[in-house]
């Protein structure tokens, strides 16, 4: 896996400017570990644009028995959701967010 940065270490200041990405553009991103700042992120690489993201982790993660296409989960001890258009969009979704965290749990902690 390479990583380009201008050579530049990410600190802590650095980690708190970085941004989330898009939920619909996660994808496009490599997980390079995770990092605890305060709380836990998924430290994100989009190698198209060379820019680094940071994800807060999802816990609860689970498809609304009320409405399919709705996914819940937890975020910071808080209840939020995700409407999509199918069910089947959810599902990929959940997929998605489920190998992603897997990838930052075997990438291993980044200490900063």
């Amino acid at each position: 896996m390479i990583v380009e940065l201008k050579k530049v270490k990410i600190t802590k200041s650095i980690l708190s400017q970085l941004t989330s990405p898009l939920f619909n553009e996660i994808a496009k991103y490599e997980v390079l570990g995770w990092v605890f700042d305060k709380s836990k992120y998924i430290l994100l690489y989009n190698k198209e644009t060379k820019t680094l993201s940071k994800m807060r982790v999802l816990f609860s993660l689970r498809i609304d028995s009320q409405k399919p296409n709705q996914v819940l989960y937890m975020r910071n001890g808080l209840a939020s959701f995700k409407a999509f258009q199918s069910n089947q969009e959810a599902l990929n979704w959940c997929a998605l967010i489920n190998t992603i965290q897997s990838q930052a749990i075997i990438q291993g902690q980044l200490f900063i």
